[in-house]
């Protein structure tokens, strides 16, 4: 957006903890960039069909929205679905979760982008570590997985099957690089 826009941000379940987090870091976020103007926040519960219902009602309140950040893929491509079918076109939409509804939009240039949580990383990492603790090997206590933001630049990537991937790479995993 530039460092200035109108957003609207679609959130999951209220008192859900990943919402919470999602929440509060899209705010921490928004301070970095006081030309961003947070229109609104409602939630769409983590489901496509509310999310949709939801933007509706917020593109007829709101003549100008240039983002929008959802708590999750599946309401990312709700809305934008809802967006094409009300003919705003050039809102940029940011998800979370890679879902393939979502790697699809991304690819055809629908969705800016989303957040890898890595649930294939996450698997292969905790399988690792309980070897490695069965094999007597000290691990961390913690363990970090970056997370990637996917846009058409890396989407092809995330677009393969999770066993067509390469395995998160150990030895950064366990120094947190």
């Amino acid at each position: 957006l530039g460092g200035k826009g109108n957003v609207i941000h679609i959130d999951g379940v209220p008192g859900a903890i990943t919402a919470q987090e999602r929440k509060i870091g899209l705010e921490r976020a928004l301070k970095e960039f006081p030309n961003i103007q947070l229109l609104a926040s409602q939630p769409g519960n983590y489901r496509r069909l509310a999310a949709v219902q939801v933007f509706e009602n917020l593109m007829q309140r709101f003549p100008q929205i240039d983002g929008v950040v959802a708590a999750n893929d599946d309401m990312a491509v709700g809305v934008g679905e809802s967006a094409v079918g009300a003919g705003r076109t050039g809102i940029q939409i940011v998800g979370c979760d890679c879902i393939p509804d979502a790697l699809a939009a991304i690819k055809a240039g629908r969705q800016l982008g989303s957040i890898d949580t890595a649930p294939y990383s996450q698997g292969y990492l905790s399988t690792r570590a309980m070897v490695e603790v069965l094999k007597g090997t000290a691990i961390p206590k913690s363990i970090m997985l970056p997370l990637v933001f996917v846009t058409r630049d890396n989407v092809d990537t995330y677009l393969k099957p999770p066993s067509e991937r390469p395995a998160p790479d150990w030895d950064k995993a366990i120094k947190g690089a």
